[in-house]
């Protein structure tokens, strides 16, 4: 199978920039999700995230990255003409929906552009948490501010994580990792061992923690062609499109294939895949490839019944997306009463740039994954 799609989300909860090629880091997709929204109280402070799930007219947003190796460009969403020579920035506008929302105001009609990486000295720094898990962030205050206000109709802040981590508390790669021989414990052991006494004796510095950026709980969200037409089957006013479930890498068989890719619901027993280049492109030197570990599934809301065109749920059988697939995804037995639709992964090795076409292959399988995201009564609500 191959890289069917990729997606960045610079700033969470808009619509997705689908991109042909894109950099690994451990955090994610280079520049996905380094932003975010917030609604404002009226002392304007921080009042709640603001996510497809809870403000489904957030669909309304486009956005497109600039300035990086040229333009890449949505099929609903252009840049703003500014030249591709200047620093990598977000360039976001606002879709009007047939039903307008909320009054017309100029900046429905203009777009904004923000840098992907801001000087965050003279920012306002605040704390924030998502799902137990807080950092210290970044306002960026004007004009960014009042743009995303005017268009929404109520008071919102963009953040950017700069600096910020937040603490990964589940779905951590270490507790997925194949179990290894009794020879390998062993030498894991004595080297863990060995690495503790050079951090004592200050020869070696502590192994960082796992950390996230914006994104949900994992770095990557990974999802197959096949169990999103599986999921198509079900919907009588036609196919569902793979934007309502927010993925990073889109997986499936590719264009004119004889490989006939992943059975429905097969990524639920993937363990491991290995990303790389296609013969093609490998030259003489076989490639070694990036290896992506499968931690956890990902349980889906009601935000995957949202219509993108309109910014309100869907209506007709398109607003049944998450009951048609109750009645047999439910199958984490850490979250129960939730439909699972895709896989979080950590990058357990490499990095390095992934294109389109690169070919995917099944490295390990194993039992599914059991939620583990501490001190949770539900599961959160995802973008």
């Amino acid at each position: 199978m191959i890289i069917e799609s990729l997606y960045v989300y610079p700033i969470k909860g808009l619509r997705g920039a689908p991109l042909a090629s894109a950099q690994l880091t451990p955090q994610g997709l280079r520049h996905d999700r380094r932003f975010m929204l917030w609604s404002l109280a009226p002392d304007g402070s921080l009042k709640a995230k603001i996510q497809v799930v809870s403000h489904p007219e957030v669909a309304l947003f486009a956005q497109v990255i600039v300035g990086e190796g040229g333009q890449s460009v949505g099929d609903d969403a252009r840049g703003d003409g500014k030249s591709a020579a200047e620093p990598p920035s977000v360039v976001v506008r606002y879709l009007t929906p047939e039903v307008p929302l909320v009054p017309h105001h100029p900046s429905h009609d203009a777009p904004l552009r923000a840098p992907l990486e801001p000087d965050t000295a003279a920012l306002e720094s605040v704390e924030m948490t998502m799902y137990g898990s807080g950092a210290t962030v970044y306002r960026m205050g004007e004009p960014y501010d009042e743009w995303f206000s005017s268009c929404l109709g109520y008071p919102a802040a963009l953040l950017y994580i700069g600096d910020g981590r937040r603490p990964q508390l589940g779905f951590r790669p270490a507790t997925r990792l194949p179990k290894q021989s009794p020879l390998r414990r062993l030498i894991s052991y004595v080297s863990g061992l060995i690495m503790y006494v050079l951090f004592l004796i200050g020869l070696a510095t502590r192994p960082e923690d796992d950390w996230i950026v914006f994104t949900d709980l994992a770095p990557f969200l990974v999802t197959s062609t096949a169990s999103l037409s599986d999921i198509s089957s079900r919907i009588p006013d036609g196919p569902v499109g793979m934007h309502r479930f927010r993925p990073n890498i889109v997986v499936g068989p590719g264009p004119g294939s004889n490989d006939d890719g992943p059975s429905p619901w097969a990524e639920d027993f993937w363990s491991q895949l290995t990303i790389s280049p296609p013969p093609s492109l490998r030259g003489d030197t076989a490639a070694a490839g990036s290896t992506l570990q499968m931690t956890g599934n990902c349980c889906r809301c009601v935000s995957v019944n949202v219509d993108y065109a309109t910014g309100r749920p869907s209506t007709g059988t398109r607003g049944d997306v998450l009951k048609k697939m109750m009645r047999d995804r439910r199958v984490d037995r850490g979250q129960k009463w939730s439909a699972v639709f895709g896989r979080y992964a950590s990058l357990l090795s490499s990095g390095g740039a992934i294109s389109l076409g690169d070919e995917v292959s099944v490295r390990t399988t194993s039992e599914r994954d059991v939620w583990d995201w501490p001190s949770w009564n539900s599961k959160p609500k995802e973008e």
